[in-house]
């Protein structure tokens, strides 16, 4: 943190609109084509998420991959702290930040990020004004898939100084944390994220005369005396093209000066993000603290005081590889994912609909009239392919994107009506049979698919079942079936002596 001491307002402006002219300046090349795989706001010890053009939003960091390449964001944002030192005085906070990161591969980033921030704080005689300059260099390494959870590691370097521009090489402090996140087929679009890890924090010591200041001045300057145990939780959500989130964080300071639990920083912050064109985004971010206030007086620890409600906007670029746009790029390691698709009755499921996501990438396709469909040039990495077609359930399987491989898949459709007649049939070595199906008095004809399975829609009755396979004994059962209900017939079949 490079802190200047408390000066007139007058310079403090000047040098926050210095920097936020930069970020305007910059703001051509800072949007991305995927704000999530490319910039995001991220975690801060004493303020609202930072952007440090890694995959994650809001205060918690993501366990996703992205592309490769050189990204840059700038944001700008406001924070209100309503009256604690005085009745009736105000505190406001604004901020300029800028960030780069480099992906040396999908699964590991580097990140710099610098915020700018500048504090007035006025009412009930009270006039004090100053500003902030908070450096972070930070690595991540996730991506690994354990079926339906994604895994990473994030370590974060804080580098507080005493006055702008300096650095104090014993108040550096160093976060770590473990990512998880939790996105099952069955969910779709939708997301469950969470980090846990540890800070040690020194950056009080960048504060030596914090005992002289008064407690305004001591509010501003987002330090502590006390370690942290650092946790959150959050979920996502992707609709169209753009991502919302809302997400819980605390920040439990620990040990012989901490403060009440109630007095550590937790937040509750809701946001989007989204692309505005190949390279380009944007990302925006809400967060209100729900901490109770700690002391602020001068013989008490300090502790980080962060608005009460803080707000944030920004844009992001993503450049692509080293070396810029005309630069050559090798190629990139592909698959592809093949299948066919089955409907109820074990007929080929024609021009059904079929999406592909892998990370920011998705493609589409249709089944031809085997019901069969192949999706090329994927990018390798955990996929979730999802199935729809006109009278059945949206089925949605996980595979896995290989290069130089073709994954494979089998997907049998469900019937989506009101009553149902569905079952499965086998053998008496528990082996499925492709049987075949009559239903009377209806005279509905079906087979049972590549698993045994049959499902068919009808109307509430009584009805006659018979069910034949080659080298095996016919079998015939009656049924009735209840309105809106499922009624579930098993059968084994025994083979012909």
């Amino acid at each position: 943190m490079l802190r200047g001491s408390v000066r007139s307002p007058g310079v403090k402006l000047g040098v926050l609109a210095s920097l936020g002219a930069v970020a305007w300046l910059a703001a051509p090349a800072a949007l991305s084509a995927s704000p999530w795989t490319t910039a995001a706001p991220a975690e801060g010890a004493d303020e609202m998420a930072e952007v440090r053009a890694l995959p994650s939003v809001g205060r918690l960091s993501f366990a996703g991959t992205r592309p490769e390449g050189l990204s840059l964001s700038a944001g700008a944002g406001y924070g209100y702290t309503e009256s604690i030192v005085a009745q009736g005085d105000r505190h406001h906070r604004s901020r300029a930040q800028l960030a780069a990161t480099y992906a040396v591969s999908p699964h590991l980033g580097f990140s710099a990020a610098f915020d700018a921030r500048y504090d007035q704080h006025r009412g009930d005689g009270i006039d004090a004004a100053g500003y902030v300059g908070n450096p972070r260099l930070a690595a991540r390494a996730a991506g690994l898939a354990v079926g339906d959870v994604r895994l990473g590691a994030e370590a974060m370097l804080w580098l507080p100084g005493d006055d702008a521009p300096s650095l104090v090489p014993g108040a550096a402090s160093l976060e770590l944390r473990g990512l998880a996140e939790y996105a099952p087929p069955a969910w779709g679009t939708v997301a469950a994220y969470g980090n846990a890890g540890v800070r040690h924090d020194r950056s009080a010591a960048s504060a030596p005369e914090a005992h002289r200041l008064g407690e305004a001045q001591r509010m501003a300057l987002g330090v502590s005396d006390s370690d942290a145990l650092v946790a959150g939780a959050g979920l996502r959500a992707t609709a169209a093209s753009a991502t919302v989130f809302a997400e819980w964080s605390w920040d439990l300071l620990i040990g012989s000066e901490a403060p009440a639990p109630s007095e550590s920083p937790m937040r509750l912050g809701l946001g989007a993000y989204a692309p505005l064109g190949e390279r380009y985004g944007w990302f925006g971010a809400a967060e209100i603290s729900l901490s109770s206030r700690p002391s602020l007086a001068a013989d008490e620890p300090l502790v980080p005081v962060e608005p009460r409600l803080g707000v944030l906007a920004g844009v992001t670029y993503h450049f692509g590889s080293a070396g810029g746009e005309g630069a050559p790029t090798e190629p990139q390691p592909s698959g592809s994912i093949a299948g066919e698709v089955e409907t109820w009755d074990g007929q080929p499921a024609r021009d059904a609909v079929i999406r592909v996501g892998v990370g920011d990438r998705a493609a589409t396709a249709e089944t031809d009239d085997r019901g069969a469909f192949e999706v090329d040039d994927l990018p390798t990495g955990s996929a979730i392919v999802t199935v729809t077609a006109p009278g059945h359930r949206e089925e949605s399987v996980r595979a896995e994107v290989r290069a130089g491989h073709t994954e494979e898949l089998a997907v049998e459709l469900t019937h989506e009506g009101s009553s149902e007649i569905k079952g499965v049939v086998l053998s008496y070595q528990g082996e499925p049979i492709r049987a075949a199906i009559e239903i009377e008095p209806l005279e509905i004809e079906l087979r049972a698919g590549r698993e045994g399975r049959f499902q068919t829609e009808v109307p509430p009755g009584d009805y006659r079942i018979s069910i034949s396979a080659p080298g095996h004994r016919n079998q015939v059962r009656s049924i009735t079936v209840e309105e809106k209900g499922v009624t579930v017939l098993n059968v084994d079949l025994m083979e012909e002596r």
